[in-house]
């Protein structure tokens, strides 16, 4: 679970997530303690969308990334995993992917 490339405890995107498919993979990550779900992670990222600001298509706030890629109107794959990972800084990782991806090219979320 912990990337060499990291500083120790973290964990980083997977580079060669696209790698097999026709098109860019989107990925979210969250790292939290013993007992994390998927329904936590994806309600911290759905909350970065208060700092989403549609009419300059950028964040008003510290980042919202995170939300305008749960959000994004093309993205129609989407696969997740939950790691223990005791190497982590947090203990568990929870990794989302999304295809086609989001955040690219200066597009809106929807």
């Amino acid at each position: 679970c912990v990337d060499q490339d990291q500083p120790i405890g973290l964990i980083d995107h997977n580079d060669g997530r696209s790698n097999g498919h026709p098109y860019y993979v989107g990925e979210n990550i969250f790292g939290a303690g013993g007992g994390a779900t998927a329904q936590q992670a994806v309600s911290l990222w759905a909350a970065e969308g208060a700092n989403y600001d549609y009419a300059t298509n950028s964040c008003s706030g510290p980042t919202c990334g995170h939300y305008t890629q749960v959000v994004w109107r093309t993205s129609i794959e989407l696969g997740c995993a939950i790691g223990n990972c005791p190497g982590l800084q947090f203990g568990n990782a929870i990794v989302c992917d999304y295809g086609p991806g989001g955040n690219s090219g200066g597009a809106r979320p929807y």
